[in-house]
């Protein structure tokens, strides 16, 4: 069992939107002098080839940048776990019926 040691306000989605937006204020100010990496660190990093963009559905993935900066995003783990096993099964040559 992995223990951590950041606390859980820090690893759960914060629905409040005021409550949040004071969090991140706070954090900002905590570590504006230490050295972070951001998304947009990250993306910079990043390349894709035109092929791999095509199998990217950009609508998609602003829907669901959306949904998560609105706090609505809704998983659900039997879709994930679904597609999951349908994967394993495609892979290893089996067929779904």
């Amino acid at each position: 069992m992995k223990i951590i040691s950041t606390p859980l306000s820090n690893t759960l989605p914060n629905t409040d939107l005021t409550a949040n937006a004071r969090l991140q204020r706070s954090e900002a100010s905590e570590t504006e002098a230490a050295a972070t990496t951001t998304t947009s660190d990250l993306e910079e990093g990043l390349s894709f080839s035109p092929a791999a963009a095509s199998d990217i559905d950009m609508d998609r993935v602003n829907e669901i940048r959306q949904a998560l900066s609105e706090g609505t995003l809704q998983i659900s783990s039997a879709r994930i776990s679904e597609g999951l096993a349908s994967s394993v099964l495609e892979l290893s040559g089996e067929t779904t019926a």
